[in-house]
């Protein structure tokens, strides 16, 4: 889109804005996410343009625009050139003004809400309030409209640009307060051996996973997850057949009914697993809570390809589910969902805070996933959390994989930095969004 055709979008969408008066949660709601599809269309001079306004200047003409929007008046001035800095001052202080004024004029933010209640029909689109603003005060400058531009709200489309339908899943046990510093728990299996039944049309599926004393392995990751304090932990795609399953169930369950006062975990994604789904082969991520259900499955998007034993045997799938907790959005994804960098991904436009992944592969998936965890990182200030397994005909010594610990810059470090060499590690770090 050139800068003029740009211009004519917000002269029209300005005009429809003169035309509203009342500050009610759903007229702001639909005002908001106008200014949020205005910016997402945007092109690239008139997004460095806004990166490069000042916070202070930003902020100044956005609490003018607040007290303007409170009274009923949601006109906003259009610059009379083509000053690329004014047109970012103008909808900027807009996008601010009406982000502010609805958070403070809805009736629901956070606790059991229907996300259907964030919903704007019109704009097919979702924005989701957040008690904490996103990037402190103090951190703004310089910072991209993806970054900035919407403190109190987080804005998810129905429909990403690759397609797929978004579902929004509400947990309200996980408190992990962002801004602070998390454990997370990466686990992986020594010596992994996997069973491949050949499918029809060169296709295949993994029947079985196993290693020496799996089962005890997975019960003392579990006691090790307890021990380290860990939010979540996450085990490897393709490792965790319905049994294994069952028995992290199971432990999580007792564990919640006993009186063990060490912190519980949150979030365990299960690994993933081939399963029959809605009546086709899919391979299955079981997202749990702390009390070993279910919250949610993610269903692996991108099949993968390898030359000797065929393409995985699983259906299309074209949904996305997201986790809503009280402080942050969770993502999912499962391998090649997150390393592909020949097609478009779903996470391109997926604004969360933290992307879990189970993975499994070599150094060159690690890479891709690296890739794509930048992407994120620099556009959303989204943390991944990525466990790769290392493929199962590696040598014994040569597993069990890589670990992405949801650095601050998921490429700093060379691949080979990023190995886990045995089969459970916790690590440290923050999750951002920090509060004024």
């Amino acid at each position: 889109m050139t800068f003029e055709e740009w211009i004519a979008c917000a002269e029209a969408l300005a005009a429809d804005h003169r035309s509203l008066s009342q500050a009610n949660t759903a007229t702001c709601r639909r005002a908001l996410l106008g200014v949020h599809r205005l910016f997402k269309i945007a092109p690239t001079p008139l997004l460095d343009a806004y990166a490069r306004l000042p916070e202070r200047l930003l902020g100044e003409a956005a609490r003018a625009r607040t007290d303007d929007v409170t009274g009923g008046d949601f006109a906003w001035r259009l610059p009379g050139n083509a000053d690329l800095r004014a047109w970012a001052l103008a909808a900027g202080a807009q996008a601010r003004a009406l982000d502010a004024v609805l958070f403070t004029s809805a009736t629901t933010h956070l606790g059991p809400v229907d996300p259907e209640e964030w919903r704007c029909a019109e704009s097919r689109a979702y924005a989701i309030p957040r008690a904490r603003t996103r990037e402190p005060a103090d951190k703004r400058d310089n910072q991209r409209f993806t970054r900035r531009g919407i403190l109190h709200h987080r804005v998810v489309p129905e429909v990403l640009d690759a397609g797929y339908r978004v579902r929004l899943v509400r947990l309200d046990t996980a408190a992990a307060p962002a801004g602070e510093t998390v454990t997370m728990g990466a686990a992986l299996f020594l010596g992994l051996d996997l069973r491949i039944r050949r499918e029809a049309e060169d296709g295949f599926i993994v029947t079985g996973a196993t290693c020496e004393g799996m089962d005890g392995t997975v019960l003392r990751q579990l006691e090790a997850a307890f021990a380290d304090g860990c939010f979540a932990a996450m085990w490897p795609e393709l490792t965790v057949a319905p049994a294994l399953l069952a028995l992290i169930q199971g432990t999580l369950a007792e564990r919640a009914l006993s009186e063990d006062p060490r912190t519980s975990l949150q979030l365990v994604v299960a690994g993933s697993w081939h399963v029959e789904d809605e009546g086709a082969m899919a391979n299955v991520a079981p997202v749990l809570d702390g009390y070993g259900e279910v919250k949610l499955r993610y269903r692996k998007v991108l099949p993968y390809q390898d030359r000797k034993i065929g393409t995985e045997a699983i259906g299309p799938v074209l949904e996305v589910p997201v986790l809503v907790t009280d402080d942050h959005l969770v993502g999912f994804g499962i391998c090649k969902d997150f390393c592909d960098q020949g097609v478009a991904l779903a996470f391109a436009d997926l604004d969360v805070d933290l992307v879990l992944v189970p993975s499994m592969g070599n150094p060159v998936t690690m890479d891709g996933h690296r890739s794509t965890a930048k992407r994120m990182r620099t556009l959303f200030g989204t943390r991944a959390f990525v466990v790769q397994q290392a493929e199962a005909e590696r040598p014994a010594d040569e597993q069990p994989g890589w670990v992405l610990p949801f650095p601050n810059d998921p490429t700093g470090l060379a691949t080979s930095a990023l190995r886990q060499v045995g089969d459970w590690q916790s690590y440290r770090g923050t999750v951002p969004r920090g509060r004024d």
